[in-house]
């Protein structure tokens, strides 16, 4: 599967950011769209391309496990964070790193925190730069998906530099 990039008349303005549309690929008909976001997070080689070294996992949990994402999820939902959200901004990120060739490290990490009842999650994508370089990239992607009001707290994409994984 690859992402479908769909170019409306980019634009770009006077801060220089560009704004392009990224229609998400389709939910395979046998799945429902949180099962869809599961597989996205579990093989993020998807839409990100493969790990490197072509040894690595695709994607590994922290402080949890895929079996009590639904439930996560579900928080999320009620937090008005949907999982057609989560998807279009997977989708998003995976365009962002093809659109600055950035190239995929190792295994993808997802980490939940729980506190006081409250649910968030953290997606970190390792990328072949360094700590610093990871952090302008990252500081880059939210200014775009804040300027599309799609960076929201609950889910937190962010990349960071492959020692880090």
């Amino acid at each position: 599967m690859t992402v479908q990039i769909n170019y409306v008349n980019p634009f770009s303005t006077p801060d220089g950011l560009v704004t392009i549309m990224v229609r998400p690929v389709p939910t395979p008909a046998e799945l429902s769209e949180g099962d869809a976001v599961l597989e996205l997070l579990k093989g993020p080689s998807l839409i990100f391309g493969a790990p490197y070294p072509q040894s690595a996992s695709d994607a590994r949990c922290r402080r949890c496990s895929w079996d009590t994402l639904f439930d996560a999820l579900d928080q999320l939902e009620r937090r008005h964070i949907s999982v057609t959200h989560l998807r279009h901004l997977l989708h998003l990120a995976a365009h962002f790193m093809a659109r600055h060739g950035l190239r995929r490290g190792g295994a993808a990490v997802l980490t939940r925190f729980d506190h006081d009842d409250v649910v968030s999650l953290q997606y970190e994508m390792p990328i072949q730069v360094t700590h610093d370089e990871a952090q302008a990239w990252t500081m880059a992607l939210w200014g775009e998906l804040s300027y599309i009001d799609m960076l929201r707290s609950g889910f937190l994409f962010s990349f960071i530099d492959e020692p880090a994984a």
